[in-house]
């Protein structure tokens, strides 16, 4: 297999990478205390809202009661082999679970899911990869057809982003695997200066995107709190 990097090079890459770290190790602790202070301060104030009035009814709150986050993002291939090699032996997932086929002869699938009724889900397979949320990845058989991939600028447009310690290595690695990279990588600027990102597809034209910010964003140096990042989940 063609290598992905020399090993000389990508050793002092992760070497610099590594220093940078370091160098930005003190400030970022001391800025995730604060944050962590800040959270604990959120999560005080959240529950004091979400508690019951004398009359049992809900307290005035901001958003679902009881969310926690992000459980998974869903979306259809049209090859669910082609799907599972790019995720698995590419992106590095792993399968967790499958489930079979689902129809109805009644509008269920209209009321429930926004299809056509007589459309069917062949397969349904569940994933996860690193710090993140889950997979879940549907093959249907359409009664009515499918539309091509929405571009960004389409209503609907999106893309799913993974962070990378290193974005050139993972770039090559990338390249390497014959994966359709779209340019080369980009600086950001403003409030997210600190970052560099690249797009990429799949073999079914699904846009993906690596980031990278290794010292941080601009943003957070004085940010009461910041979002939220896969190499620190807990914060």
């Amino acid at each position: 297999m063609k290598a992905v990097c020399a090993p000389m090079n990508q050793h002092f890459r992760r070497n610099a990478v590594l220093v940078g770290y370091k160098t930005s190790k003190v400030r970022q602790s001391q800025r995730r205390s604060s944050l962590t202070a800040g959270y604990t301060a959120c999560t005080i104030g959240y529950n004091l809202t979400s508690e019951r009035g004398a009359d049992g009814s809900m307290s005035s709150q901001r958003g679902i009661p009881g969310v926690r986050g992000v459980d998974h993002i869903g979306f259809t291939v049209p090859d669910l082999q082609e799907a599972h090699h790019f995720l698995v032996d590419i992106l590095g997932c792993e399968e967790i679970y499958q489930l079979g086929a689902r129809q109805a002869d009644d509008e269920w699938m209209r009321t429930h899911l926004g299809v056509h009724p007589r459309t069917v889900i062949s397969e349904i397979h569940f994933y996860r990869l690193g710090n993140g949320a889950n997979f879940e990845v549907f093959l249907y058989e359409s009664a009515e057809g499918q539309r091509p991939q929405p571009r960004n600028s389409d209503i609907g447009g999106h893309h799913i982003a993974f962070y990378v310690d290193d974005l050139d290595v993972a770039v090559d690695y990338l390249r390497a695997h014959n994966v359709d990279v779209m340019g080369e990588p980009t600086a950001s600027r403003q409030s997210a200066a600190g970052q560099r990102w690249i797009y990429f597809r799949s073999p079914w034209g699904m846009q993906f995107e690596l980031v990278s910010f290794p010292n941080g964003k601009a943003y957070e140096d004085d940010a009461p709190r910041t979002l939220w990042h896969p190499a620190h989940p807990h914060l």
